[in-house]
């Protein structure tokens, strides 16, 4: 079972990295549901390097994340997944430089005591 827990880690960590590599590549963007109606826009911002990282790390999480789901009970590995709320305040925090209150971080913190919990038997 442990194989699997930090095979849901590295899943998560796979994930989070998706998803500051698309954030990235949407900062600046001026995006609204009326210019992701054109094909151009949408091609063009589709097309962009940040964005297909993402979505490439993405489809590795996912691929990862079915062979998972055949040998772990889904009520175990998804709120596994919620490692990942620590990890996107990190790259928040200190790649994108945003601001996070102390307030997130002990939410965020008590999430995690949650997973914890639930990982403890298994």
């Amino acid at each position: 079972m442990t194989k699997y827990i930090l095979l849901l880690l590295a899943i998560t960590f796979i994930n989070v990295i998706g998803q500051f590599f698309i954030k990235k590549g949407v900062s600046g963007q001026e995006l609204s549901l009326a210019s992701l109606a054109g094909i151009k826009y949408f091609l063009t911002l589709f097309l962009q390097p940040y964005i297909i990282f993402g979505f490439l790390f993405y489809a590795v999480s996912s691929i990862l994340w079915m062979f998972v789901l055949s040998k772990v009970d889904l009520s175990l590995a998804y709120p596994m997944l919620s490692f990942g709320y620590v990890l996107v305040l990190v790259i928040s925090k200190f790649f994108l430089h945003e601001a996070v209150s102390l307030q997130r971080w002990i939410g965020v913190f008590l999430i995690c005591g949650g997973m914890i919990l639930l990982a403890w038997n298994n």
